[in-house]
């Protein structure tokens, strides 16, 4: 399938509009095997494909090229789960905000022997993720930019902190507040993190002030 030269207009620039190409919409499917997408452009967000909640898209031996996204996602722009195999991500820009290649929420989206090359936006120049779960293996980020914002390859809006004392349940010793107080101030004056995920360390999370 050859999806080319198409364009997605609007006036209001509502959440739910976009795809430039395609546009999988609320509960549905989309799968591309040996396709190109390419030279599409959104009016919002999804350049190239948009695939709304609940929606499961999968790329295989697939090529995304060249797509423009008015607000997010130049190449895609994805808030279900979805797969990408042996597939290329190269030369779409969002012109607004980010993701570049892709912009990522709400789901689960897995990357796996592919290549996102080349690709513009205000932050996160290849991928951005915002409450989504990504999974990038055996794959290349490469000549992506990030024109204002971070994350020339990606922007990750997510902080992980670990309590790390897992032979005293992770109990907080002096050390360990003093540790969590500059992690705080370091994250506090980081703009780019939405939301930060506090784990312990091993089989407990905390038992509390030693």
């Amino acid at each position: 399938v050859t999806v080319t030269n198409n364009t997605m207009t609007t006036d209001g620039g509502d959440f739910w509009q976009g795809g430039g190409g395609i546009y999988n919409g609320d509960g549905a499917s989309l799968t591309l095997v040996d396709s190109t997408v390419s030279d599409n452009a959104s009016g919002w967000s999804g350049g190239g494909v948009y695939s709304f909640f609940n929606t499961t898209t999968v790329i295989e031996r697939s090529t995304v090229s060249g797509n423009t996204a008015a607000d997010t996602g130049g190449g895609l722009r994805l808030l279900g789960d979805a797969t990408m195999l042996n597939s290329t991500v190269s030369g779409n820009s969002a012109v607004a905000w980010h993701g570049g290649a892709l912009f990522q929420t709400d789901g689960s989206l897995t990357v796996t022997n592919s290549t996102l090359a080349n690709n513009i936006a205000s932050g996160g120049g290849a991928l951005l993720n915002d409450g989504g779960t990504v999974h990038v293996t055996n794959s290349t980020l490469s000549g992506n930019s990030a024109v204002t914002g971070a994350g020339g390859g990606v922007y990750n809006a997510f902080a992980t902190v670990t309590l790390n004392r897992p032979g005293s349940m992770n109990a907080l010793s002096e050390d360990m507040l003093d540790a969590l107080q500059q992690t705080w101030d370091e994250i506090a004056g980081d703009r780019n993190v939405k939301v930060v995920i506090l784990r312990g360390a091993g089989n407990h999370f905390c038992a509390g002030h030693n």
